[in-house]
């Protein structure tokens, strides 16, 4: 897989692992499934379901679909969802923030006074818009009252040093601090995320908190959130010929310098004052209605 390099060695204990599980059903949502399709099958699972091209390999033909070539990334998940014969239940996301997540929380970031989140990071630094540009959005948020948290993990640790140096006003580098959970509780707390098109992004489309993302070279038409009044995408139409996993093949390149700090500032501190805190109780989903469901297609 093009993400990360292989480590076969660890390949046979986890196959045994998984096949001691004794699963009933595993979903394949990893792209077309080609490179994974043979290895899920290999779990054991009584079935499998998923994304498979016609003429490829699948453990369980009937229960998988060609993955769509356009839309929105959960859109184009839900074609299993629908193959399946599963009543969709929405496009959101779902992110559990717990008690302990915020307590987690507000011993990292003053909560209850109005913050703002920085995240810088990105896997590819094609993806990621400048550090000053981030400081300097930063400072236009500070002086405007708001607190300032810099987000990022322990390998983005030099990254977010750098942001917090480019600013002049003062922030709180939250860089290797956090687990996902508290991490969640941070967002949630915030007023508005600015970020690069990337995990972040996600997770305040999953908490419900408004963000301006900068898209660098990434397909705004598949990851940009589906709310845009409550999730601003800003991006500048290049001839980028970015590949996900490489970056940008241009030598000269500059998707993200084409977004300017007033732009995004701007929008942050629209997106801010607009904050409204909905949350919407999720219903438990009917009981065995997976299994009703891949027992008609068994029959």
């Amino acid at each position: 897989m093009p993400e990360q390099s292989p480590r076969t060695a660890l390949l046979p204990h986890f196959l045994r692992r998984m096949q001691q599980e004794r699963f009933d059903l595993l979903i394949q949502l990893h792209d077309s499934g080609e490179a994974l399709n043979p290895m899920v099958a290999a779990c054991g699972a009584r079935q499998t379901a998923g994304f498979a091209e016609p003429g490829r390999y699948s453990g369980d033909p009937m229960l998988h679909v060609p993955l769509p070539r356009r839309g929105h990334e959960i859109l184009r998940l839900l074609a299993v969802v629908d193959h399946l014969g599963i009543p969709r239940r929405g496009l959101h996301l779902d992110w559990p923030v717990r008690a302990r997540d915020r307590a987690a929380a507000a011993e990292l970031v003053p909560i209850g006074t109005p913050l703002a989140c920085l995240h810088p990071g990105a896997d590819l630094p094609s993806r990621r818009w400048g550090a000053r540009h981030f400081a300097a959005v930063g400072d236009r948020l500070a002086r405007e009252g708001f607190r300032i948290a810099i987000l990022g993990t322990a390998d983005e640790r030099a990254l977010c040093a750098q942001v917090a140096a480019h600013m002049r006003e003062p922030a709180i580098d939250l860089a290797g601090r956090t687990d996902w959970w508290s991490l969640g509780a941070v967002v949630e707390a915030s007023a508005v995320v600015v970020t690069n098109d990337g995990v972040l992004s996600h997770l305040a489309s999953a908490v419900g908190t408004p963000s301006v993302v900068v898209g660098c070279g990434s397909d705004a038409s598949r990851w940009a959130p589906l709310e845009p009044q409550r999730h601003v995408y800003l991006s500048q139409d290049l001839p980028c010929q970015a590949d996900p996993h490489e970056g940008c093949r241009l030598p000269r390149c500059d998707c993200g310098g084409a977004i300017e700090p007033e732009q995004v500032g701007g929008a942050a501190l629209r997106q801010a004052r607009s904050r409204r805190q909905v949350h919407t109780r999720r219903a438990d989903p009917p009981p065995h209605l997976l299994r009703q469901v891949l027992l008609q297609h068994a029959r």
